[in-house]
């Protein structure tokens, strides 16, 4: 059985009695009538319209909300736990979850996961799985164009294929498999105990699928991605050197010191050797406004309203997250205990990327550790990112390391059947994957031909010396497009494939995680932080002996 109690209800401060303004309906009148009466009672059709408006509000949407609220006041009997699950929501409403192991913790978390977050759970399920045209339609397929070239979704599976070898002779990956899987069949539970799925689900008329397993594994990668920005910075001062020069693409990325982009030795940190090749190839990995005369005025626009950079400019404009801890001997209260706060700088969304929970397993079973862990989740993924449990604390910030390349690759043939492209002088094959992407609205699936190179992924276009692009699944798919882009005689092009630590195989994202949530001293909190291969944070810890200490995460 699963238990809940509601939050408590403190008692609201009194409030001046607010000034009686004309409802949109008396409480006693139907939808029917109060549409017949803004019928009758508009003068035009723009205040008919804001009428109908002001009734959806007033009846379709708070119905659909109301429906779609969980009952937080209710035991119900559910298939997937070995005991007892206790949820108490305290005043904020902020779920602590009680079980008597690790994996009827995992299914609280998932239960109350999908109870408040069902819609953005299904975003970033789609997201990570290059779904989201399913039901956005035709403007949401670029996104998972992208999405499926990098292969969060493939890689999810390889990554759950490990897990489950490694859980056959691992305590901790079988207890990290045991608690993916609970949670699992806590969403789907929670999903099920609703009343009306979320209006959004209504809005664009979709069903909901289960979740599994993968659809966690995506999103991890998903996440990992999101905190990646090394990939950026070479692709944008290659775009500046060929649009205004090396020095002066040099003077734009360091306008506060007015030293050009050198090492140490005085040397540029762009190669002069590295081809010069059509503007519009790096434009296509980065948005452009479509208003320039030209691509070197768009590269300027981009860069300096982005990134407040250019020559004589301010400051590059920084939304950077940070910590601190402070020693336990500088601790007044007495206690001894290390101080640590983290202050991760994200964007305010709503709903917010974050949701409060606290995790108890009030016993061992088996491989299960003793788990006593508070902080912030991720919906979709039943680990606490930034918390404490009894002995330890850890806080995150981005810190920006080198963990992508982007390599400008020579394509020297294309047709529908293959890519060849030239590494040290020889020409090798490209590896092939077909995507097939779905669009709502469309009959027939979109075909997409995923090339990888030695280096990575190719996530571009392909261009000719003369700045002709054509996109990557118009190459693939259409022998008479590459014979007009590339010529029929001559077929060689360039593309950028990608490199990241975050598309590393067969990663332990959360089999480390669930370690950090654990950690009772620094050997352990290093440990579970060397796992998390493919996220570049700069991880505080403090504990209650009063140590501090730093790991750097990501592989550099």
């Amino acid at each position: 059985a699963l238990e809940q109690k509601p939050p408590a209800k403190p008692t609201p401060p009194a409030t001046p009695a607010a000034e009686p303004r004309p409802a949109a309906a008396s409480p006693k009148e139907s939808f029917t009538d109060a549409l017949s009466r803004v019928e009758k009672q508009a003068r035009d059709p723009k205040e008919m319209e804001s009428a109908l408006k002001l009734l959806l509000r007033s009846f379709v949407v708070p119905s659909w909300a109301h429906h779609s609220l969980p009952d937080l006041d209710a035991d119900v009997e559910v298939d997937g736990v070995h005991a007892d699950v206790e949820v108490r929501r305290d005043t904020y409403g902020v779920p602590h979850i009680a079980g008597e192991n690790l994996a009827d913790v995992g299914f609280g978390v998932g239960y109350c996961h999908a109870q408040d977050r069902l819609w953005h759970m299904e975003t970033l399920k789609r997201m990570a799985g290059g779904r989201l045209s399913e039901v956005l339609g035709a403007p949401a397929f670029p996104v998972d164009v992208f999405c499926r070239k990098v292969g969060w979704a493939t890689l999810a599976a390889e990554d759950l294929e490990e897990l489950r070898n490694a859980a056959g002779r691992e305590e901790d990956s079988r207890a990290a498999l045991g608690f993916l899987e609970a949670y699992a069949k806590g969403v789907n539970a929670g999903a099920a105990s609703l009343k009306a799925l979320p209006a959004e689900f209504r809005i664009l008329r979709i069903s909901r699928e289960p979740w599994s397993i993968l659809d966690s594994l995506a999103i991890a990668r998903l996440m990992s991605f999101t905190m990646s920005f090394g990939w950026q910075g070479p692709v944008i001062r290659q775009w500046l050197r060929q649009a205004v020069g090396d020095m002066a693409a040099a003077e734009w990325c360091q306008p506060s010191t007015g030293v050009h982009d050198t090492d140490v030795t005085g040397h540029c940190t762009v190669p002069p050797s590295t081809p010069q090749v059509p503007l519009e190839l790096f434009g296509g990995s980065l948005p452009l406004s479509g208003e320039a005369k030209d691509a070197s005025e768009d590269v300027v626009r981009f860069v300096s309203e982005t990134f407040g950079m250019g020559p004589g400019g301010p400051e590059r404009r920084s939304n950077g997250s940070n910590w601190y801890t402070i020693h336990g001997k500088h601790n007044a209260s007495g206690s001894g205990g290390a101080l640590l706060a983290s202050d991760p700088h994200l964007n305010v969304d709503l709903p917010h990327v974050w949701y409060e929970i606290h995790m108890t397993a009030k016993s061992r079973d088996g491989a299960d550790p003793a788990l006593n862990c508070a902080g912030v989740s991720i919906p979709g993924l039943p680990i606490v990112m930034i918390g404490h449990n009894d002995d330890a604390a850890w806080g995150v910030t981005l810190s920006y390391v080198d963990m992508e390349d982007v390599f400008l690759e020579k394509i020297t043939s294309m047709s529908a059947r293959g890519c060849t492209y030239e590494h040290r002088g020889v020409a090798k094959e490209a590896l092939r994957r077909c995507e097939k992407i779905r669009v709502k609205g469309e009959p027939k699936a979109r075909e997409l031909n995923v090339f990888s190179t030695c280096h990575g992924v190719i996530i571009s276009g392909v261009t000719d010396q003369q700045g002709d692009v054509a996109e990557m699944k118009d190459l693939a798919n259409s022998e008479p497009m590459v014979r007009s882009i590339l010529g029929a005689t001559q077929t060689e092009g360039f593309a950028l494939a990608f490199c990241s630590a975050t598309r590393l195989p067969r990663l332990a994202l959360v089999q480390s995680a669930l370690r950090l949530n654990t950690c009772s001293n620094f050997e352990e909190f290093k440990a579970a932080v060397r796992g998390l291969e493919c996220i570049g944070l700069n991880v505080g810890y403090a504990d209650s002996r009063g140590n501090c200490g730093y790991a750097l995460a990501g592989r550099v």
